[in-house]
């Protein structure tokens, strides 16, 4: 017989999206956003700046993704080389949270 997945309980969800919005917080202290910024949950859009852009903060143990590329597709992409080299731009972003 194969083991079956369980939902996780309602006390866990509440804990886990609590640990989102904390870590939102953080990513937008960090991004130099007072601590009372704005937020969208519906349009999955974590943390919106005074300017209106908006951030999707997915967290795992003190990461953050903030592209929806890695450090290797910056690297080895010539699209975004040939874009008078905003690969480094992108990468130095990603080495910040290194």
């Amino acid at each position: 017989m194969s083991a079956r997945k369980r939902a996780m309980t309602s006390e866990k969800a509440s804990a886990v999206k609590r640990r989102g919005h904390e870590d939102a917080r953080e990513f937008a202290i960090a991004l130099g956003i007072a601590k009372e910024f704005k937020s969208d949950p519906r349009a999955k859009k974590d943390v919106i700046d005074e300017d209106g852009f908006s951030y999707s903060v997915k967290s795992g143990e003190k990461k953050w993704q903030i592209f929806l590329y890695g450090e290797k597709h910056f690297v080895e992409n010539s699209v975004f080389k040939g874009m008078f080299d905003i690969s480094e731009i992108f990468l130095e972003c990603i080495r910040v949270f290194s």
